[in-house]
């Protein structure tokens, strides 16, 4: 958390003050401390209690009519100072033994207090003139205020804090439910029933599930995670992935399916999805989920694509609902409303109250057992993985997803396996950010629910009759072809279906093409045959331009798969050039190679070598031969010296002896790899 000059805590993005430390409220005397800076008097010697400062105020209102005014001390913090040494100055700090105190009333009669012109509290002099012990003025001009007349917790709460949920979704019963940690009393602040902000928590049951639902999307459907505009901005891009600002991953990492959208839980694709979708839809989804806490009116509401593709809702989801929703997805699609209770029994063993459970169809099970399946591999092999109950997620298998918001306030993970559905929580009261994300909650998850099943035996998510598996290529979300097998990548695999949506059209993403190795670009017929090779790219529907997207310094931002990608331009560098013109019907005399001190030679006289492939190939002139026999073309080619069998050593007598090629047998030879044109040889 970050930390000013005075020791409070304060928020990243805008620097006003989250939480004061308590040593500067609050003396050794227990008195309650305002700076000069925070009161004043006025003319007529009223006590001025100024706003924005360490006091809050609240107006209460009847009618219209302003009642009463509740003056409130600031929430206050303090840690183990012993334990955290490295806290100096400001800064940002892992901070361990955190307590917070909630502030509340200076206790001031109503009658006394008012609101001025610019809205600070006055205190009448007369509640001074009667009770001038209330408060006191040091040498400093702090003004004090006696314990006894005002109230901060004496007991703190420990941050982070964290809730839980456990659900029996096959009949809807409520297992356990925490809302918080280290929290005991009546009537307290139960976090497991209020709600927080989900992160992506939100996407299985807000993007996917429509999705897969829509019968627009299946499993292998291909999203392309490239820079996108989705805020109504043409030039800002939005939204970024979690690994924006990674040292090991691009900024984007291409055509993706939507199976691995969730499994790496990747934003560009859940935006982009639910852009498609439409911000109505996502909201008509958690409705049927049993999410109650949208906001749907005023300024600030969830019609949007951060609340519905992201999780940056206005008042976000309580980890009871979402453990229910998830359950849904776990019940072959049918929420069972949750229960603390059956029935109860009056001592004769007559039932006096019954629970008149509901059940409500939400999405077909066919549909709930695609995005299940897709949510075993977020725990499988994705993010989550630290959430298996067994190694490799078997036995007992795990389907779920992670949840982290922006700069980490809160941390979910919500699971389920064939016997219960949870929901964990962690975050600050405050929004302070947390030291880690949604990787701690998963492990969290694991170790409670690693109990509750230690004596329950191997179970499997059943697979409804109208689920198919087929053979597809990630790539293009289609049938495989052959050069879909020749992928490095290893992008074949098998995917499950709703019957009936199974690809039927072959891959045509994958395509041959012949590259300069050289240029890295596509060969021409310029082109030397020992740098071209024939390999598999992938070309996109919606082709890409890189140069159109810059980063903050102005780079063209390339995809992860950028390196699979067909190249558009022709190699710029076997072009048609003109050799120096050199009689080659006049040898005599002339020495076929000049040495150098260094050991490399250059031609002078052409002449031919022999590839490991048997090919001959004419050295024209001007071709440099290096030390290791790499041969350097007139026109930058080159043939490595592994890719050649031999070059001949002849004496200037083997050269005099009528040896010059005719134009088409040196043609023939060149096999196009000096560039030479038929023109060289007819001066």
């Amino acid at each position: 958390m970050r930390i000013d000059s005075n020791g409070n805590v304060i928020s990243s993005e805008t620097k006003k003050t989250l939480l004061y430390r308590q040593s500067n409220l609050v003396n050794s005397e227990k008195q309650l401390m305002l700076p000069s800076s925070d009161y004043g008097f006025d003319a007529s010697g009223n006590l001025v209690l100024y706003k924005n400062k360490l006091l809050s105020f609240y107006p209460h209102y009847q009618d219209d009519v302003l009642v009463s005014i509740q003056v409130v001390v600031k929430e206050t913090y303090t840690y183990d100072e012993e334990n955290n040494t490295h806290v100096k100055g400001a800064g940002t700090y892992n901070i361990a033994g955190l307590y917070t105190y909630e502030g509340r009333d200076v206790f001031i009669p109503n009658d006394y207090k008012s609101f001025d012109e610019n809205n600070n509290v006055v205190v009448d002099k007369a509640f001074l003139a009667e009770n001038p012990d209330f408060f006191k003025i040091d040498g400093n001009n702090t003004l004090l205020i006696d314990k006894e007349n005002y109230y901060i917790s004496d007991t703190g709460i420990v941050q982070p804090q964290s809730a839980m949920v456990i659900l029996d979704y096959h009949t809807g019963q409520l297992k356990a439910i925490v809302g918080g940690r280290n929290i005991t009393g009546q009537k307290i602040y139960n976090r497991a029933t209020n709600p927080r902000q989900p992160g992506s928590s939100i996407k299985p049951l807000s993007v996917f599930t429509p999705a897969i639902d829509s019968g627009r999307f299946t499993a292998a459907s291909v999203i392309d995670d490239i820079p996108s505009y989705l805020s109504g901005s043409p030039t800002v891009r939005w939204p970024y992935n979690w690994y924006e600002h990674s040292s090991t991953y691009s900024k984007y990492w291409g055509l993706v399916t939507l199976r691995e959208s969730l499994q790496w839980s990747i934003n560009v694709a859940a935006a982009k999805i639910e852009n498609e979708l439409g911000v109505e839809t996502g909201i008509e989804y958690l409705e049927k989920f049993g999410i109650t806490s949208l906001v749907k009116e005023g300024n600030s509401n969830d019609y949007n694509l951060a609340a519905m593709s992201l999780g940056g809702m206005t008042k976000g989801v309580s980890p009871i609902e979402m453990t229910s929703a998830y359950g849904a997805l776990a019940n072959q699609g049918v929420l069972n409303e949750t229960i603390t209770y059956t029935t109860v029994e009056n001592r004769d063993g007559d039932i006096i109250l019954e629970n008149n459970q509901e059940k409500k169809y939400v999405v077909d099970e066919n549909v709930a057992y695609i995005v299940q399946d897709m949510m075993k591999t977020v725990v499988t092999s994705g993010l989550a993985t630290s959430a298996q109950l067994y190694p490799g997620n078997q036995t007992i298998p795990v389907a779920g997803k992670t949840g982290t918001t922006s700069n980490k306030m809160d941390a979910w993970f919500v699971g389920y396996t064939p016997y219960y559905v949870a929901a964990v929580w962690f975050g600050n009261d405050i929004n302070i950010p947390l030291d880690e994300g949604s990787k701690v909650s998963a492990q969290f998850w694991k170790s409670v629910m690693s109990d509750l099943h230690v004596d329950l035996p191997a179970a499997d998510f059943v697979k409804p009759e109208g689920v198919v598996t087929a053979q597809v290529d990630t790539k293009s979300g289609k049938k495989p072809t052959d050069y879909s097998y020749m992928d490095p990548r290893n992008t074949v695999t098998s995917e499950v279906f709703l019957r009936g949506t199974e690809p039927t059209e072959a891959d045509d993403v994958h395509v041959a093409g012949a590259i300069c190795l050289e240029s890295g670009k596509l060969a021409t017929d310029k082109c030397p045959t020992t740098l071209v090779e024939q390999r598999v790219f992938i070309k996109r529907p919606i082709p890409y331009i890189p140069e159109e997207n810059l980063d903050g310094y102005g780079n063209p931002i390339l995809p992860a798969d950028w390196i699979y990608e067909l190249p558009t331009e022709d190699c710029d560098i076997h072009n048609s050039i003109d050799i120096e013109i050199f009689d080659y019907t006049g040898y005599e005399g002339v020495v076929p190679t000049i040495r150098f001190p260094d050991g490399s030679k250059i031609v002078q006289r052409p002449f031919y070598i022999e590839l490991t492939d048997g090919q001959k190939i004419l050295l024209p002139v001007g071709t440099k031969i290096l030390t290791d026999d790499t041969v350097i073309f007139p026109d930058d080619s080159a043939i490595p010296s592994y890719m050649i069998q031999s070059i001949p050593i002849f004496n200037l007598e083997d050269y005099n002896q009528d040896n010059t090629p005719s134009v088409e047998d040196a043609l023939d030879a060149i096999d196009d790899n000096s560039n030479v044109s038929e023109d060289d040889f007819s001066q």
